[in-house]
């Protein structure tokens, strides 16, 4: 298959939310379990913008996928080489094939609302990137949307594990719009990661090289919500209720394109679960190969 050329690294487009509607069809959770993302605790009040870094210094979003120390008796699959897997800290879908190199992946998706009356003192994030699912190196960028105490607070962030994150100046508000993207270029050796707010027009772009003394292998692209740790252990979920991406892109070394299932590389499903068992961040199947919800189930 002929390859399409890759889009501009930080272009962007008017999101189309994944609706409601569509992901309940799709997907496999029980209707008693979609509406508790929704309802519980009280609806957040208005947030401030994006926090500047010294606050946050200590919260580092992303980083690969954490082992859970739960088991499920056996790995089951949604259909085709779509495989649900455990982990600790990441909820959501990893494109992920032996002997595949990836080089490009884009999401579409919302900063959401959270509720910090039923979960002070929490983190989440919400990004796109290459690497972390069984690497040492991950290559992201996107969201947090956090508690401090009983305070709303989010902020744009972008980086090269094992580097720590950097958190950008740019202004981002629950509700707005973001296009997020990773993108490796063959010919510099460079990583291009690129985030748009396309509700108020601001955004960065990064063309970083791989962390000194690291082999950045993109084994993997992925989109997802996820628990942050502090360095040291995973902290506690912030309830974000659901995070909706859609139109997701996918590219592979070789030029072929598709979204999160493609005939060129399988999918892993990832719920986030504690050491006890306990679930506190699932997606839903995907949509049209493009396009799925992570659900908010608990804090810790």
């Amino acid at each position: 298959m002929a390859a399409r050329p890759e889009p501009r690294p930080g272009g962007s487009r008017p999101v189309r939310k994944f609706s409601r509607a569509a992901a309940t069809a799709a997907c496999a959770l029980s209707v008693a379990a979609l509406a508790s993302a929704y309802t519980t605790g009280p609806a957040a009040s208005a947030a401030p913008a994006a926090t500047q870094a010294a606050p946050l210094a200590k919260i580092k979003p992303g980083g690969p996928m954490a082992v859970s120390g739960h088991r499920t008796s056996a790995p089951a699959t949604f259909s085709g080489s779509t495989v649900n897997v455990v982990s600790g800290n990441w909820g959501g879908y990893v494109a992920q094939e032996a002997g595949v190199k990836f080089r490009y992946v884009r999401a579409e998706f919302f900063v959401p609302y959270v509720d910090c009356a039923s979960t002070p003192s929490s983190f989440s994030g919400h990004w796109v990137g290459l690497d972390g699912a069984g690497g040492a190196t991950v290559e992201q960028d996107g969201i947090l949307a956090a508690c401090q105490g009983s305070t709303p607070v989010y902020s744009a962030w972008y980086e090269m594990f094992p580097m720590p994150p950097v958190y950008s100046t740019i202004t981002v508000r629950p509700g707005n719009s973001v296009v997020a993207s990773a993108y490796y270029d063959a010919g510099t050796g460079k990583f291009t990661l690129s985030l748009t707010d396309t509700t108020n027009g601001e955004h960065f772009s990064h063309t970083l090289a791989c962390p000194a003394g690291s082999s950045c292998r993109r084994a993997s692209a992925e989109v997802i919500s996820e628990a942050p740790s502090n360095g040291a252990s995973i902290l506690p979920l912030t309830n974000f209720r659901a995070e909706s991406f859609s139109n997701v892109v996918v590219t592979n070394s070789h030029g072929q394109r598709g979204g999160l299932r493609s005939p060129w590389w399988g999918t892993l499903s990832v719920t986030t679960e504690n050491s006890t068992g306990t679930v506190l961040d699932q997606p839903t199947q995907i949509f049209r190969g493009k396009a799925f919800d992570c659900y908010w189930m608990s804090s810790t």
